[in-house]
């Protein structure tokens, strides 16, 4: 039997094309998510995985067969029908985050959020916060140093009909 208010996602990215010429081996990713409700509150957890990729080392060489992975949680708690605060927080090693096993290459994301609904939409704004800036390209290397600490004010407006 299934469980009521359960909501479970898997969801797998295989390449056909590993490496293309110098460009960075993509890797496999496969990733979860998990969120439960339970009347006003609602919790959720996701893991993500980078599994193969091409990664730099801490000494700078070239190293394919990386293993990436972040873990994340978070909560949402209703305050009133069309009133929620939300709580999140991530951890990723270096090779998910910035394929990279450099020093200080790990990132902690968090965030904290106030969410009002209308009929026909939302919005959302928080503050959001991350170690080390977070801020890779994709599919590039990314060894050197950021700041310590990033942040911004995250703003959603949505809007259906």
């Amino acid at each position: 039997k299934a469980v009521e208010n359960l909501y479970v996602s898997v969801g797998a990215f295989v390449p056909l094309v590993q490496k293309v010429g110098n460009d960075v081996a993509l890797g496999n990713e496969v990733n979860a998510f998990v969120k439960y409700n339970m009347d006003a509150l609602t919790i959720n957890a996701r893991v993500g995985t980078l599994i193969g990729t091409a990664y730099e080392k801490k000494d700078g060489y070239e190293k394919d067969g990386g293993f990436g992975f972040l873990v994340g949680a978070g909560v949402e708690y209703k305050i009133m029908d069309s009133l929620s605060v939300i709580g999140e927080v991530d951890y990723a090693n270096g090779i998910y985050a910035n394929r990279s096993t450099a020093d200080n290459m790990d990132v902690l994301d968090f965030g904290i959020a106030v969410s009002k609904s209308y009929s026909n939409g939302k919005v959302v704004a928080g503050f959001e916060g991350t170690t080390n800036n977070n801020n890779a390209p994709v599919n590039a290397y990314h060894t050197a140093k950021d700041d310590d600490f990033g942040w911004c004010i995250p703003v959603c407006f949505e809007y259906w009909f």
